[in-house]
């Protein structure tokens, strides 16, 4: 949050819409991969700068570009100038640190996503913004990795059915492909879960209820996230914009109910862990009880033996049993019968279980 706080200091005083870029500074050139597709197949250029769009643009075909890298304003707003973007949705693109959500404007519709990862310790986010207009799709992502190169190969081999349908299915596969990611984000919260519970069944300890408070934190922040995605989504499902298709609402529908099925699993990680950091403390205080059951024996043991020598050891002058010769040994065998039988009243008490 701190960290947040500090980047979004830097916006303190500006106008509305001057970019500046919020997030991990980088320093890596742009990329920009612009796709020309339609029923006849589809065509991938690679650009060198904003400027090279216009000349591979065809009116007759549907258009993505997709920009990989959102930390040179400047670049974006070239991007944004040639797509007539307005400077409030470019600022949003280039401010990695905003929540998913979805706008509809006179000229197009304007979405943000999350990729998540998550590495078994830390949660990674991209941040994704969506522009869909008529006939063409901008997106940019935060990383210059490539998120979308499964939907490109797609395209590229005819798969699915991307090449016959507009630009408003594209949206739709780009954001399929980002939540299908939330469900790999799950399975390994999942693995993560099932060690916790091993290490509590087997050797409990301070460090292992700090691991379950952290991926606890790490589940209410994914919740958060997909709350915002699904309400992003729902309002995609219900817009009346002429550039969603009616035959599209169908797989925005499917789209929510994976979210809605993501969320639900996410809550039941939610009360795992809370039910699993409630374990944790139980055997915590069962071995403290076991220490403290242990200590009681040992103490019970040793309190007649410690009274017997004490009176032995008084150094009193007039003392019969200090001249007996069988004094001695008659002392050992009386404490060893004493420890014998607490040894066997403890085991019919079952203290020893």
């Amino acid at each position: 949050m701190k960290q947040y706080l500090n980047r979004m200091t830097k916006k303190t005083g500006l106008p509305p819409g001057d970019l500046i870029h919020i997030g991990p500074e980088k320093t890596e050139p742009i990329q920009y991969t612009l796709a020309r597709y339609g029923t006849h197949g589809a065509e991938f250029f690679d650009l060198s700068s904003p400027s090279d769009i216009a000349k591979h643009r065809n009116p007759n075909d549907c258009c993505w570009l997709d920009v990989r890298g959102v930390h040179q304003p400047e670049l974006i707003h070239a991007i944004g100038t040639l797509f007539d973007l307005h400077g409030l949705i470019l600022e949003d693109v280039v401010t990695t640190s905003s929540l998913p959500k979805l706008e509809e404007g006179g000229l197009g519709i304007f979405m943000i996503i999350k990729a998540i990862r998550f590495d078994g310790t830390t949660l990674n986010f991209e941040h994704i913004a969506l522009c869909l207009q008529s006939n063409a799709i901008v997106s940019f992502q935060e990383q210059t990795t490539d998120t979308f190169q499964v939907i490109k190969n797609r395209m590229a081999q005819k798969k699915g059915k991307i090449l016959e349908k507009n630009t408003d299915y594209l949206l739709y596969a780009l954001v399929d492909y980002v939540i299908d990611t939330y469900f790999e984000t799950l399975q390994t919260i999942d693995h993560r879960i099932s060690e916790l519970n091993q290490e509590v069944d087997n050797c409990p300890t301070h460090e292992t209820l700090k691991h379950i408070q952290a991926l606890k934190n790490h589940v209410l922040m994914l919740k958060r996230y997909f709350w915002y995605t699904r309400d992003s989504i729902l309002l995609l499902k219900k817009s009346e914009s002429p550039l969603i298709d009616e035959k599209t609402g169908k797989y925005l529908t499917d789209l929510h109910e994976h979210i809605t099925h993501i969320i639900d699993i996410s809550e039941s990680f939610r009360e795992e862990l809370i039910d699993l950091s409630e374990r944790h403390l139980a055997a915590i205080n069962l071995r403290s009880n076991d220490i403290t059951k242990l200590l009681t024996i040992v103490s019970a043991i040793f309190l007649p033996l410690t009274f017997m020598t004490g009176i032995y050891g008084m150094n009193f002058t007039h003392m019969a049993e200090l001249n007996w010769p069988y004094a001695y040994p008659l002392l050992l065998l009386c404490m060893l019968g004493i420890v014998g039988l607490l040894l066997v009243l403890f085991k019919r008490k079952r203290w020893f279980d």
